[in-house]
């Protein structure tokens, strides 16, 4: 039976840890933006990154997978190479060269507690390059962090600081653009700062999302109904077959001139004139991130292929940017009336009007998440152990209480034939879970494998005789397998010139069958060389120092994988000695 929808008030009303949480959130929020505002009070406005104006590829807060984006993606006309400037004057307090994540990365601190970040950068100013140059070679290692002191490179308001680009885990040629509260790294939206670009263009809803209470009375298990909106002026009636409900919606947001899908900054709910929900993220804390996941909904996202929120605050959403609590119960046979409000990072606002009503009349059924398994509860820890596998979910993990289905397949196409299938994918957690599966055919070159739909991610795992264990931030179907393949090159080296740079490089193609590509090692006559690689393409480029231009050379490749298989490639070139230094 289904159970009335209720906020764990051990939790959000009479849990001192809760309590001071919330307050230490808002006590540090409070004195953050006041901090922020003042020094923009007496600096009015930054020097722009780039030499010509921002159209956004990805706007402050946007959801994206497991996290808020944390700053604005500046297009770059779908190129790499262009100048980026210095915001303020300043000094250099961090540097980040790595294959994932933002690549080479630049963060500067300036006046008044002000740190900027400048990301998935192609190269770092000709100074900067050499000292990372350097650093690389004496480490002979690619990826390095180095956090500089005071006085080391300082930096002046406009200067050229490097060259944008498509480093880490970019998704295209863009600039990442961040500004954080030095301090307490905490990033806040760019326009607060005074960044600006063209926009008038208000957020579109599309469609409102009715959704009826599960089991336990919220989110999971919720029965969905989805209202596309065709014409925004006219006021639509929602019919609930239940007497309690909450609301989600869907929108598109653009910018002036941009046709890029862009997020809202802040939206709320309010019944008969009253608020009884609100979400507002113009700066928000990294270790608050996550809870992207409990105001969205990945089933809805995946039915209607855009950003869905959700008007509710789960009961495990300690995030302070949500106010209310979204829940609505209406009377036997009643009808109210409700205002649903966004807001865009510009100031470009939108409402829409509508009526939900009761009605026992027959409906088609809605969209629902998978159901059925063990209770699981979000305040405790939860733990399986048997002979086959071991599953543990910490406290913390959920943002309510849900059912865990745990189902054993087998199939012939493997040397391990047991499947486990957890749960639902479309079920969002905050927390990873460890599982461990157990086989007699475990060897080192074992890995736990995870399958999503059409997407497969190795998980690795550490090993343990006849068990692996691995962490899983997603459910899904999980298996075992042995990766017993090494990497291969895929194309023969080709010289190539880095004009931003000014040095040459091999371009060499690489792939890995299963668990991917762990390390690479390049060498050229005999000396380490810096070889780049970045976890959004197969290429990896090889680059000649400046003492390394002989003619010809034996250029040798080495590769792992994540499983531990190895392979070594070596060429025996020449070079054209027109293209040595060009």
């Amino acid at each position: 039976m289904k159970q009335p929808y209720q906020y764990d008030t051990n939790i959000l009303s009479t849990s001192d840890s809760y309590k001071k949480y919330v307050s230490l959130s808002m006590i540090c929020s409070a004195i953050i933006l006041l901090t922020i505002n003042d020094v923009f009070s007496q600096r009015p406005w930054y020097s722009p990154p780039l030499d010509f104006g921002i159209v956004p590829a990805g706007t402050f807060g946007e959801p994206r997978s497991g996290h808020f984006h944390s700053g604005i993606d500046i297009k770059t006309n779908g190129e790499a190479g262009y100048p980026v400037y210095c915001a303020d004057d300043g000094y250099i307090s961090r540097i980040k060269v790595s294959s994932s994540g933002f690549g080479k990365v630049l963060y500067l601190s300036h006046p008044g507690e002000v740190t900027t970040v400048y990301a998935h950068l192609r190269a770092f100013s000709p100074d900067m390059n050499k000292l990372i140059d350097s650093i690389q070679f004496q480490k002979q290692q690619y990826e390095i962090e180095v956090f500089p002191e005071m006085e080391q490179y300082p930096v002046s308001k406009g200067e050229l600081i490097g060259y944008t680009g498509n480093t880490g885990s970019s998704g295209g040629p863009h600039l990442h653009y961040e500004f954080r509260h030095s301090r307490s790294q905490k990033p806040y939206d760019p326009l607060i700062a005074g960044i600006t670009y063209s926009d008038t263009v208000a957020p579109v809803i599309t469609n409102l999302i009715l959704y009826t209470p599960g089991e336990f009375g919220g989110y999971y298990g919720a029965e969905r109904f989805v209202y596309p909106l065709s014409d925004q002026k006219d006021t639509v009636t929602l019919t609930s077959p239940d007497l309690e409900f909450f609301i989600g919606f869907t929108f598109f947001e653009t910018s002036s001139n941009n046709s890029n899908r862009l997020g809202i900054q802040q939206y709320s709910l309010l019944e008969a004139g009253q608020e009884i929900f609100s979400f507002m993220l113009d700066s928000f804390l990294f270790s608050d991130s996550k809870y992207v996941n409990a105001i969205t909904d990945p089933l809805i996202e995946k039915t209607t292929g855009t950003n869905t929120y959700l008007c509710i605050r789960q009961p495990a959403n300690y995030m302070t940017s949500v106010s209310g609590s979204g829940f609505v119960k209406l009377t036997t046979g009643s009808k109210k009336l409700f205002e649903l409000r966004l807001q865009d990072n510009s100031g470009n606002q939108t409402s829409k009007y509508f009526y939900v009503a009761h009605s026992i009349a027959d409906q088609p059924p809605g969209i629902c998440n998978e159901s059925g398994g063990i209770k699981v509860e979000h305040k405790r820890q939860f733990r399986i152990k048997n002979p086959s596998y071991s599953f543990k979910l910490d406290e913390g993990s959920l943002y309510d209480d849900i059912r865990l289905l745990f189902i054993k397949t087998t199939t012939v196409d493997s040397e391990f034939k047991n499947r486990l299938e957890i749960g639902d994918d479309a079920i969002l957690i905050h927390k990873s879970f460890s599982l461990t599966l157990r086989s007699e055919k475990v060897t080192h070159q074992t890995g736990l494998l995870r399958v999503n739909e059409n997407d497969t991610t190795w998980l690795g795992g550490s090993h343990n005789g006849d068990q692996v264990t691995a962490y899983s931030s997603k459910f899904g179907v999980f298996f075992l397998k042995n990766d017993t393949i090494a990497p291969t090159v895929l194309s023969a080296p080709v010289l190539q010139t880095d004009t931003i740079l000014n040095r040459q490089y091999f371009s060499v193609n690489v792939n890995d069958n299963l668990s991917g590509i762990n390390e690479v090692d390049c060498s050229w006559n005999q000396k380490w060389v810096v070889t780049e690689r970045n976890s959004n393409t197969s290429a990896i480029k090889i680059y000649l120092a400046e003492s390394q231009s002989e003619s010809s050379g034996e250029l040798i490749i080495k590769l792992k994988d994540e499983a531990g298989n190895s392979s070594i490639f070596t060429y025996q070139l020449t070079i054209d000695p027109k293209q040595i230094n060009k």
